[in-house]
């Protein structure tokens, strides 16, 4: 019971060789057992570990090792135990091992433990390239890991894999249209979904679980949809299923879409399913802001792809809200229950209403979040005419939203001549973005960033409107969304001074921004560390230009950003800081600066 464990403390300590009788016999009779199949498999898991970690067994166990994992006998467990314990011996042979068996059973377990050490990729990856292991057979899902493989070499390696892009590909889609819009055979369509696109996607009765976003309702759009989604699938892709890859502090590399994140850990799911990450073990994350699914599906041919557009079609469902839905989260909601929106009419409301058209729903809880305030009930959005309309969107934790960043904020904006709606409800702010001319957006609420209201909050961005980021909404608030930091706040804090007085320095008073701001004043408020480590600050984050500073901070000793223009291709995007109470929001200088923040960021 105890020889498994103790043959690698043997490799480690006998220097002299004097244990080699005893281990000799030993051994030999684990080899035995290993290649036993009346053995249990759990023991022969670990007997393989134990063989590979000492220098004289390694070859004849790797030997066993091959023809365990090419034999189509050999059962799921003990296959995945064995190649656990080749992970767990690096080196050139095991890599050679793992390959082998992949050529043998592209087993979806072992083409995971090859990506994940470098050099058992780099193993793969000139097996390919050497012809050992045919393209057709390491399909493109596996081909469009290794060309996005964390580890740059590997990548660097498997780019002559890379198929056409580009203007290729519209090329190519031109070429593939006329073929696919003629009648499919639908069972064979079935065949070959299953076959390609069933270990991503669950699809009616094929599948098992959903990698990438749900297709509930996709065969109602037109076929040339289907096929750009098919042979481009990097041409859109939602930001809640962008490729992850992680690096751990022991080399290993994981790659896939993030589903869950706690202060603790993080779930990463791929076509192998979820694994669960301690933060404390990753030593660097990077966001690909590539899809996991594969390029390269035009290899089904233009009949092929023709029928499994034919399926799709045949077996489409009524679109839900489903088919937009982020990767479920593990993490508990804490229970709370959505509010309903209220019908009843403010007394000082504008006569003409003009109420937005309504979001998609079913994206989980809407409130319940860790610290939380209650959600508010809704308003009906209503508009003045003639007048620029400014959505103001909040809600969270650690401040009193509606008091201030709802009554306050608007009463100072609608004193300025615009027209203000105030809603602390995500579906609303989704469906009323499209109407509004100007976004002042200081939410942190745990469920707010749903798929619709990150897809709605871009666009407004690309239709070239105007948004300001307000104090908790500079914060990284959203785990799950980091690409609103880069694109629109440009970077952001992860802490501040306690709450106090500080002084405001105004570094560009002809910006129109800050015309009528005092040149100094002092508050008291959270000084927030904007940007304060720049190490940390993402790679891709958008620049920023400061047009007011701090005081030095209390953490820092150094001066931080208060107010700034974020550089965007299409937006006027504005990033300011203060607004922790009514100190700040009744404060002078920031009515101005808010106001001149909305009236710049709103005009054209």
């Amino acid at each position: 019971d105890t020889v498994a464990a103790t043959l690698p403390l043997v490799a480690k300590w006998d220097r002299t060789g004097q244990l080699a009788a005893a281990a000799e016999a030993v051994t030999r009779q684990m080899l035995r057992d290993l290649a036993d199949a009346a053995q249990p498999g759990p023991r022969r898991g670990e007997l393989a570990a134990s063989l590979l970690a000492f220098p004289r067994t390694r070859a004849d166990a790797l030997t066993v090792l091959g023809d365990l994992l090419a034999a189509p006998a050999t059962p799921a467990p003990l296959r995945a135990a064995l190649v656990q314990a080749l992970g767990g011996a690096p080196g050139k042979d095991a890599d050679a091992v793992l390959v082998a068996a992949f050529r043998a059973t592209r087993s979806p377990g072992v083409f995971d433990q090859i990506v994940r050490r470098p050099d058992s990729a780099l193993a793969l990856v000139e097996a390919i390239k050497a012809g050992a292991v045919p393209v057709a057979e390491v399909g493109p899902g596996n081909l469009a890991r290794l060309r996005t493989h964390p580890n740059r070499g590997v990548a660097a390696a498997a780019a002559a894999l890379t198929v056409a892009g580009g203007a290729e590909k519209d090329a190519l889609i031109t070429q593939l249209m006329p073929e696919v819009t003629k009648a499919g055979d639908v069972a064979n369509g079935k065949a070959l979904f299953t076959a390609a696109c069933a270990i991503c996607h669950k699809y009616g009765d094929v599948g098992v679980r959903d990698v990438g976003p749900p297709l509930a309702g996709i065969g109602s759009k037109s076929p040339l949809e289907l096929l750009t989604h098919i042979v481009d699938p990097n041409r859109q892709v939602e930001p809640n299923y962008w490729q992850w890859n992680l690096t751990t502090r022991k080399g290993e590399t994981l790659v896939g879409v993030i589903v869950a994140e706690t202060s603790a850990s993080l779930t990463l799911r791929n076509q192998g399913g979820d694994t669960e990450v301690r933060l404390a073990d990753i030593a660097s994350r990077e966001n690909t802001r590539r899809s996991l699914m594969p390029e390269g599906l035009e290899g089904l041919g233009a009949a092929g792809l023709r029928d499994v557009i034919a399926y799709l079609a045949a077996s489409s469902t009524p679109a839900s809200a489903a088919g937009a839905a982020a990767p479920a989260p593990t993490k508990k909601s804490g229970g709370g229950k959505a509010k309903k929106v209220a019908a009843a009419t403010p007394a000082n409301a504008p006569a003409a209403p003009a109420p937005a058209a309504a979001a998609p729903a079913g994206d989980g809880p809407k409130e319940g979040g860790k610290n939380d305030r209650p959600l508010p009930p809704t308003e009906p959005v209503r508009w003045e005419a003639g007048k620029t309309r400014v959505l103001l969107i909040g809600g969270g934790s650690s401040h009193k939203f509606t008091e201030f960043f709802g009554v306050t904020d608007s009463a100072t904006l609608r004193a300025a001549g615009f027209t203000v709606h105030y809603t602390e409800d995500r579906d609303q702010a989704a469906a009323a973005l499209p109407e509004a001319d100007v976004a002042v957006i200081s939410v942190n609420r745990m469920f707010f960033d749903t798929p619709a209201y990150r897809q709605a909050v871009f666009a407004f961005a690309a239709a070239g409107k105007g948004i300001v980021m307000l104090h908790p909404g500079t914060w990284y608030a959203f785990q799950r969304w980091p690409e609103l930091n880069a694109r629109l706040v440009g970077g952001g804090s992860r802490g501040h001074d306690k709450l106090g007085p500080y002084t405001v320095h105004v570094r560009k008073p002809e910006h129109p921004v800050m015309r009528g701001v005092p040149a100094s004043f002092e508050v008291v408020d959270e000084l927030y560390y904007m940007n304060a480590e720049p190490e940390k600050i993402p790679a891709g984050t958008a620049a920023i230009e400061v047009l007011a500073e701090s005081s030095p901070s209390q953490k820092f000793q150094r001066p931080h950003p208060v107010a700034w223009i974020t550089s965007h291709e299409k937006a006027r995007v504005v990033g300011i800081t203060l607004g922790h109470d009514e100190r700040v929001h009744d404060h002078p200088a920031f009515r101005t600066l808010l106001t001149n923040a909305v009236r710049w960021a709103g005009s054209k």
